[in-house]
Formats: structure tokens, C-alpha cells, sequence
């Protein structure tokens, strides 16, 4: 919980909230340089795009894009910020194969009427 003695006003307290919970912590920007091909054009801001990292496929959202032109090719360069999957950062922590502590003999199902 964030305390301050001198904000006594309802929107200095809002303002506040709305910057402490914006805090993200470091993040990554990336720049990810493409040849614009007919079937997905120029990629506008605010679009989410997938890409290979080594072996690793990312996603991560476009907030900016440049575009070079230079006869015969076109380029684009988009500013990216990476989203990390929380369920994967998790999952590279389960042992391969996962231990095994049990096993499921039954399930039962029951719906509220």
C-alpha cells in the first residue's frame, strides 16, 4: 500500500494510484527489421505479431513502424514490446518429464441446477 501525508485531494491520490500501478519494471523495446510482403502489408501500430528467437517463438505488440523504400524492395522496421507468457516462464520451472506425485482414479461431475 502506497501512503503519502501530502496528497490530501481525490484526483492527487488517483493520479498516484494510476502511476503506481503503470509500474512495469524494466521492459524490452525490440526492433524487428521485415521485407513488407503482399499478404500482410505494412503492419500498423497496435498489432500483435509473432516471431522466431532461436528456437523460441515470441509475441509481443507493435508500437511504432518505420518503412524504407527502396526500388525494388520495401522495408519496415516495427518497434516491438516482447510479452513474456507467465504460464511458460512457469512451466520451464516443472522438471521433463513432471513429477509425479499421484494418479486420477475417477471424476465426478456435477452441474448446479
Amino acid at each position: 500500500m502506497v501512503v503519502d501525508a501530502l496528497i490530501t485531494q481525490a484526483a492527487a491520490a488517483r493520479q498516484r494510484g494510476i502511476a503506481v500501478l503503470a509500474d512495469t519494471g524494466r521492459q524490452i523495446e525490440l526492433s524487428l527489421r521485415m521485407p513488407v510482403i503482399q499478404e500482410a502489408g505494412i503492419i500498423a501500430p497496435g498489432a500483435f505479431v509473432a516471431y522466431r528467437d532461436g528456437s523460441l517463438t515470441r509475441r509481443g505488440a507493435v508500437r511504432s513502424t518505420q518503412v524504407q523504400v527502396g526500388l525494388p524492395e520495401v522495408w519496415q522496421t516495427l518497434e516491438c514490446r516482447p510479452m513474456h507468457n507467465l504460464y511458460q516462464q512457469f512451466r520451464a520451472l516443472i522438471p521433463h518429464p513432471p513429477l509425479q506425485v499421484g494418479t486420477v482414479e475417477a471424476i465426478a461431475l456435477s452441474l448446479p441446477r
